[in-house]
């Protein structure tokens, strides 16, 4: 018993600066609103990013380039899958969106003191609510009333009587 040691060496305890850190993880995103945004943190008109946008890829083996760019239309965009996680203040608008979805409203103006106000708007989805950010960060999130699930139809009770009458 005398040889064994309930504490470690003192000296080595507090040698580590560890036991001071907070407990997220160092290469977690950071949502803060002192971080510059940027144009490709912006939505556009119809609630769309710039760089989230993929196009899809034509098929080389059809046409040459020059008769591709003279008659073919426009490929369609690639819908994104939704990036897992929640919703957090302080987030961009693209940030939003990539969790949420294309929003099915979209606002965009400019608050009191002449800064970008836009307010997304999502009725269904795995996020619905009203999203307000004010140059280009998620400041206020807002509940939506949303539609009250369907009710399931209540079945008769069985009459034991008629049931018994079959026999």
């Amino acid at each position: 018993m005398s040889e064994m040691t309930l504490f470690p060496d003192k000296g080595s305890l507090f040698k580590s600066q560890d036991w001071a850190t907070t407990g997220t993880a160092k290469n977690a995103p950071q949502f803060t609103s002192s971080l510059p945004t940027s144009p490709d943190d912006m939505v556009d008109g119809a609630g769309r990013c710039a760089a989230q946008v993929v196009v899809a890829p034509s098929d080389p083996a059809v046409g040459s380039l020059a008769g591709d760019l003279a008659g073919a239309a426009a490929p369609a965009p690639v819908e994104q899958p939704l990036a897992p996680g929640g919703i957090a203040l302080g987030m961009t608008e693209c940030q939003v969106v990539s969790h949420a979805g294309q929003a099915g409203q979209v606002d965009i103006g400019a608050n009191e003191r002449g800064d970008r106000k836009v307010v997304l708007t999502y009725l269904s989805g795995p996020w619905p609510g009203m999203y307000t950010f004010t140059a280009g960060r998620l400041t206020v999130v807002d509940r939506v009333a949303q539609p009250e699930p369907p009710k399931p139809a209540r079945k008769k009770p069985r009459n034991p009587k008629t049931a018994n009458s079959n026999r």
